[in-house]
């Protein structure tokens, strides 16, 4: 009878697990605030979205960790956005720092105890990214840059 109770609550939870993995959605939105803008910047083009919040797309993790960028250099909140069921819901944030020239930029996964980590940890806690600054990939730094850009007087 045990045997029979164990694998009942096994298909259970698994049942459970398999849903909310195919629950993961794509990202279908970004918000970028930050100085110097005077509304948020809300964009839907694919060379912002591409990066799933479930992968590293969006950072050159194969790299690692860098050091954290000049403290004189703006910091923005890029919002990923994600469709979730039948909704679209925050899943995920980062801050970018724009890199003058050519560079795609730096990305910085919050940490434990920082704001937005209890978001993010909510939807993927990444051990060893969490709470570091990584250089931004190269498209979706460039993306977040241009976007940047286009809203503000840099």
């Amino acid at each position: 009878m045990k045997f029979k109770q164990f694998i009942s609550a096994s298909l259970f939870i698994l049942g459970l697990f398999s849903t909310c993995v195919a629950a993961k959605g794509p990202t279908v939105e970004v918000t970028i605030v930050g100085p110097g803008m005077d509304i948020p910047i809300h964009s839907t083009s694919p060379d912002l979205t591409y990066p799933s919040v479930w992968s590293l797309q969006f950072v050159d993790a194969e790299n690692g960790a860098v050091a954290e960028p000049p403290e004189d250099l703006a910091r923005y909140e890029c919002h990923f956005w994600v469709k979730w069921g039948d909704a679209v819901r925050l899943k995920y944030t980062v801050l970018f720092v724009q890199e003058s020239g050519e560079s795609a930029g730096y990305v910085y996964i919050p940490g434990i105890k920082e704001r937005w980590y209890s978001n993010n940890a909510f939807s993927i806690v990444r051990p060893g990214h969490d709470g570091k600054w990584f250089r931004a990939s190269e498209r979706w730094g460039k993306a977040v840059s241009s976007a940047v850009v286009s809203a503000t007087d840099i």
